[in-house]
């Protein structure tokens, strides 16, 4: 019994350790994330918005109220929603789901990743001005 104990005290050791660096890791990406340059918004593709860094804020939440669980209708500018409709459509139409598209300014991106729900980011390269 006692090696059990050492054994299950080891593993819980090294889980422990392994989740802090990751909680570390991660908290520092979103750290970089949050002091980009441009307005980064991630939403599902039924359009719930569920990640703005701090530029997104700025841009958006001063316009809408709370960013993070609105939709994205209430919270991009018309053209901003054509573009990640754009998106929506060139990933249905491609089978493997991600696609991009551009409209000078800005840039959306749908990525497939068969280890996490997809996602929808909205690169906003410049403040937007009225819907």
């Amino acid at each position: 019994m006692t090696g059990l104990n050492r054994d299950l005290e080891r593993r819980v050791v090294e889980r422990t350790e392994a989740l802090t660096t990751q909680n570390r890791l991660l908290t520092e990406s979103l750290g970089i994330l949050d002091n980009l340059p441009m307005a980064i918004v991630g939403m599902d593709p039924e359009g719930t918005v569920f990640q703005c860094n701090r530029k997104g804020m700025v841009c958006f939440g001063s316009r809408i109220g709370p960013v993070i669980g609105a939709n994205r209708r209430d919270v991009l500018t018309d053209a901003q929603n054509r573009l990640v409709d754009e998106v929506l459509e060139k990933s249905r139409k491609a089978g493997n789901g991600s696609a991009s598209a551009v409209d000078g300014k800005h840039q959306a991106v749908l990525e497939r990743n068969p280890y996490s729900t997809d996602c929808v980011i909205l690169i906003v390269h410049e403040v937007p001005s009225g819907g």
